[in-house]
């Protein structure tokens, strides 16, 4: 997953999850902002597949 701004040789501490969908296919949902009116919270999320 491809998250805009990120520096993949540095660590960093981002708020997400991973969440089985059945078997062999996993959602990943990572928090990447707030929405500038609502201020809610915003995610992307991608389903892989793969043990």
């Amino acid at each position: 997953m491809d998250i805009p701004g990120a520096d993949y040789g540095r660590r960093y501490h981002m708020k997400g999850s991973m969440r089985q969908r059945s078997e062999g296919s996993w959602q990943l949902r990572v928090h990447v902002g707030k929405d500038a009116i609502t201020g809610r919270a915003l995610y992307k999320e991608q389903t892989v597949r793969g043990t």
